[in-house]
């Protein structure tokens, strides 16, 4: 777009190509599933239009985020139901890794959302300017804690070799120190380390749960 190769116009061309073969695939495919994407579609566009309260929504900046994430919340069953439609919650594996996903959205929403006190702008749209970079350290290092506990626990439920779990280790120490790095070096290449290091633990943890399947 910036190049001017496609402009707006035709990119809204091809999404609605593309998600009339997407409906048409789902209603052959499952209803149910059919019935997800559906939610998922219509709750994305009230989060386009800003909740029909832009300016009072953007002024509450937590409220405005965990709203907008929730958008995963229907997209993430609409894929179970697309893979198994007869999925059921009674499957307390199914139930973590539904927390589990919503959670590594929520990793990479914090991680993107950090940055150095002379990179913030006046409309403090991130969480290091809400919170500051110690507390919204914590809140990072809560999040991918919490995610590595309950990946742990659904790796060795799946899988009994413990060498996946030692691959984990891994992309867990490389958050750890882009952490570490954040809050101790002042520098340009410490809120990238850690936007970085969020996108690969959320890749790596959901490659290994799926090796448990190979």
């Amino acid at each position: 777009v910036q190049k001017g190769i496609i402009n707006i116009k035709e990119l809204n061309f091809l999404n609605a190509i593309g998600l009339s073969i997407q409906f048409l695939l789902n209603v052959f495919f499952s209803l149910y599933a059919f019935l997800w994407l559906v939610l998922a579609l219509g709750y994305s566009l009230i989060a386009r239009a800003e909740f029909f309260m832009k300016q009072w929504i953007k002024k509450r900046f937590f409220l405005y985020n965990v709203l907008n994430l929730l958008q995963l919340f229907f997209v993430q069953i609409y894929l179970y139901a697309l893979f198994n439609p007869e999925f059921s919650w009674e499957n307390p594996l199914l139930f973590i890794h539904f927390i589990f996903a919503l959670s590594n959205a929520a990793l990479i929403e914090v991680g993107r959302k950090l940055k150095r006190k002379n990179e913030e702008t006046e409309g403090r749209d991130t969480y290091s300017a809400r919170l500051g970079m110690k507390f919204a350290s914590v809140l990072f290092a809560g999040v991918y804690l919490t995610i590595y506990w309950m990946f742990s626990y659904m790796l060795f439920s799946l899988a009994e070799t413990l060498t996946l779990f030692y691959i984990s280790l891994i992309p867990l120490g490389i958050i750890i120190t882009s952490t570490i790095i954040y809050l101790s070096w002042d520098n340009k290449l410490s809120p990238k380390l850690v936007e970085g290091s969020a996108i690969l633990f959320y890749l790596s943890t959901h490659l290994l749960l799926a090796f448990t399947r190979v």
